[in-house]
């Protein structure tokens, strides 16, 4: 909650936030950020951190292929990108991968949770 406090999104990408997708737009990409650094995955000096990574996303996979997932979304940020458009890369990196695809089960899961417990 603080993350959104500090970086309010407009309604549209609220709603797409919801869905799990991401609009590579300023104020998702500082929520991004924000949230990554909150998580302790991300620092503005070194970008991501790739154990870090692999330990708060490893859903049941082995330590040795989310090791792996994660280093492959590492980047040195060569190309001296802002901040937040660094995170955000490294966030779109991960939502393709398997922890992406997990994420998002995980998240319709609790929403079909949700819509039964409201019924």
């Amino acid at each position: 909650m603080e993350c959104i406090e500090e970086n309010p999104l407009s309604r549209e990408a609220y709603t797409q936030l919801e869905n799990v997708i991401f609009l590579d737009e300023p104020d998702v990409r500082k929520y991004v950020t924000c949230m990554a650094i909150k998580w302790g995955i991300f620092s503005e000096q070194q970008g991501y951190n790739a154990e870090r990574l692999a330990r708060q996303f490893n859903f049941g996979l082995s330590e040795d292929e989310a090791l792996q997932i994660a280093q492959s979304c590492i980047d040195d940020n060569s190309q001296k990108s802002p901040t937040d458009v660094w995170a955000f890369r490294g966030n779109q990196c991960v939502m393709a991968s398997k922890f992406g695809d997990t994420i998002r089960a995980i998240i319709e899961a609790e929403k079909k949770k949700l819509r039964r417990t409201r019924l």
